[in-house]
């Protein structure tokens, strides 16, 4: 299952690279912009496997992953109130 779920989400974030020019004309938004999006969700992607995934050895992964959960809600919420990607 664990292995499923890691598939899933590498897959959505490298799947967005060949359909960004797409997304640029479907949003009426300049590639460059778009490009940058998508660079941001990999970094962030390695950032949390560097900086949390070592957190559960350390702290108890039910509180952990229950904390990760709130603070995704928190960020959609965010995203959904947000302007526009050229805002």
């Amino acid at each position: 299952m664990m292995a499923v779920i890691a598939g899933a989400v590498v897959t959505n974030i490298y799947c967005t690279q060949p359909i960004l020019p797409l997304i640029s004309t479907s949003l009426h938004v300049d590639l460059s912009t778009v490009n940058l999006v998508a660079a941001a969700a990999l970094l962030g992607f390695a950032t949390g496997l560097a900086l949390l995934l070592p957190l559960g050895d350390r702290y108890d992964r039910r509180t952990l992953v229950l904390a990760q959960i709130a603070l995704a809600f928190v960020f959609a919420l965010a995203a959904a109130f947000a302007p526009g990607i050229g805002a």
